[in-house]
């Protein structure tokens, strides 16, 4: 990982803007029941994709989402996993 990476990690997660952007994506994937692609979270949430992504993997990793199955991406045409909420009980793939 390089050095810009990890000061730009350490400045949001001083300032708070890592539980601020955490929270908006988890209360998005929940409101949504077939999920949402990486690209289409960034897109109605305004916010860059390398910040969803990171995100994304906390949540995952916190075990509060979890990635479902493939669909297309409307706005890229490509296949790419869905976040979808992680039910209690769910269990890793």
């Amino acid at each position: 990982m390089r050095d810009t990476s990890i000061n730009a990690y350490q400045e949001i997660k001083k300032d708070g803007t890592e539980e601020s952007q955490e929270s908006k994506v988890y209360r998005l994937v929940c409101g949504c029941s077939t999920g949402l692609t990486r690209n289409e979270i960034s897109l109605l949430l305004g916010l860059r994709i390398n910040a969803v992504c990171g995100r994304v993997n906390s949540l995952i990793k916190k075990g509060l989402v979890k990635e479902g199955e493939k669909r297309e991406d409307p706005s890229t045409r490509k296949l790419n996993y869905v976040v979808i909420k992680k039910e209690y009980g769910d269990r890793e793939k």
